[in-house]
């Protein structure tokens, strides 16, 4: 449950000596300040090369995995970093580096412990999205494309199901598509969702797959059952709206979207779905910079975690992770 008060959280202070905490650092960090929820702490986990998107995943043994993809001049890659308690982050490491595009990481276990991270790549000459698999998150094997070239792939979000797994991801031509696996190996045909989305989120709520994308400064949502899916529904909300997150968290489904605030910058805010639908909007992070690019995950203690980005104007900051609740 996120509580609606407010709490100044000055970063500065984290970063005392914050060699250890934030990997890669070798000179002083400029540290951003913001307004956090009540209930939350965040620390800094990647700050070099201009982090954007990321992907955090609590794992089944313990601790965490991150992943997220630069915006450094030369080419984007993506990057993996671990963390035994979701504060002090390991050195990252690169995965399918090429000398072209690499963006947009996705990270799911298997029943296995298995990490498997899926990303986009223009490495053909056209973006596909590729997996690649380890299990420590620090030697990763060589990645394989999923996708075929003319579907142009990018931006995939995944989910554990039932039976093994499911992506979600957006095509050059603006559908959102999903296609599922047992295994993580032998993937199914996809099946175009929606005609028109983008910046595609899925998550399976004990029941079925539902699936947040964004159109017209909007989110909107299809949800599965028994493999039919409902008309798109719009998530309430007046402001501009995109980069959706979404999870299963004690037991309930967490939104968790990047919104236009009224002092121009773009903040992150939550809601939970409830038997009618979403439940009211409530301010997670804001401040004078633009917060997007959220990243939701159950911890072993049935608390909340979230990963975003902090950028000014075109710059990449930072990617702060944050916990709230649990036992």
């Amino acid at each position: 449950m996120i509580r609606r008060t407010l709490l100044t959280f000055l970063t500065a202070s984290l970063l005392a000596g914050c060699g250890t905490g934030a990997p890669g650092v070798s000179k002083a960090f400029e540290a951003p300040t913001f307004t956090m929820a009540a209930g939350w702490a965040s620390v800094p986990a990647a700050t070099q090369d201009f982090p954007r998107a990321s992907s955090l995943l609590a794992r089944k043994s313990g601790g965490f995995a991150l992943a997220y993809d630069t915006q450094k001049f030369g080419g984007k890659d993506v990057l993996v970093t671990v963390s035994a308690d979701g504060k002090t982050w390991s050195a990252p490491v690169a995965v399918g580096q090429t000398p072209r595009t690499e963006e947009s990481p996705a990270l799911w276990e298997d029943a296995s412990g298995k990490l498997h991270l899926i990303y986009a790549s223009n490495e053909s000459g056209v973006f596909q999205l590729y997996s690649a698999s380890s299990t420590d998150g620090k030697t990763w094997g060589e990645a394989v494309a999923i996708t075929r070239e003319n579907e142009h792939a990018k931006g995939a979000s995944v989910t554990r199901t039932p039976k093994g797994v499911a992506v979600a991801y957006q095509t050059l031509g603006g559908s959102c598509e999903v296609m599922q696996s047992s295994d993580g190996e032998v993937w199914s045909l996809s099946r175009r969702i929606e005609a028109s989305g983008a910046d595609p989120a899925i998550a399976h709520d004990g029941e079925g797959l539902r699936l947040v994308f964004h159109r017209d400064a909007k989110l909107f949502e299809r949800i599965e059952r028994q493999g039919t899916w409902s008309e798109a529904v719009q998530v309430p909300g007046s402001a501009a709206m995109r980069e959706p997150a979404i999870a299963r968290i004690a037991g309930k489904i967490t939104l968790a979207y990047s919104t236009l605030g009224s002092n121009g910058t773009w903040k992150l805010a939550v809601r939970e779905a409830g038997p009618s639908g979403w439940g009211q909007e409530q301010d997670l992070v804001q401040g004078p910079d633009d917060h997007g690019f959220p990243s939701l995950a159950e911890g072993h203690d049935g608390g909340s975690w979230l990963a975003w980005g902090i950028s000014r104007l075109t710059e990449e900051r930072g990617i702060f992770v944050a916990r709230s609740g649990g036992r």
